[in-house]
């Protein structure tokens, strides 16, 4: 798979690392193993989605709106959670632009980001803000 999850800062955060190739299956599948368990996903204030070194993104229709689904169902867990997603491919970075179209009526607050470092620092600045931790990605 393309796709490698860390669970960070004792459990408030998931990053998913994508690399090379990624595909809408890949996500629905790496969603499906980070939503599993509905009382560690209550602890999640936030979620980096670093597609930096992906080099292409193959997502259907079908697949984009079955990941809004999974999104729509683990914001009702996780309200209120703070979610980047960095391309720094401009197709990737647009499809992360269309997700966040598509997801902008749930009660996530989510930005889609060019850089890592930009990312990063939106994702503490707001998390710090929202719930007053200070986040290490550690």
């Amino acid at each position: 798979m393309s796709i490698k999850l860390k669970y960070t800062d004792n459990g408030t955060g998931v990053i998913f690392y994508g690399n090379s190739k990624v595909t809408g299956e890949e996500i629905i599948k790496a969603n499906l193993e980070v939503f599993s368990s509905k009382e560690k996903a209550m602890k999640y204030k936030y979620g980096i989605v670093d597609f930096s070194s992906v080099v292409e993104l193959i997502i259907t229709d079908s697949e984009m709106n079955f990941i809004v689904k999974q999104n729509e169902e683990a914001a009702k867990i996780t309200p209120g959670g703070v979610i980047a997603v960095i391309g720094e491919k401009d197709d990737v970075f647009g499809i992360g632009q269309m997700w966040k179209a598509y997801v902008a009526a749930i009660n996530w607050e989510t930005s889609v980001f060019n850089s890592k470092n930009k990312a990063e620092e939106w994702v503490k600045e707001r998390v710090k803000v929202k719930f007053g931790i200070d986040l290490t990605f550690l």
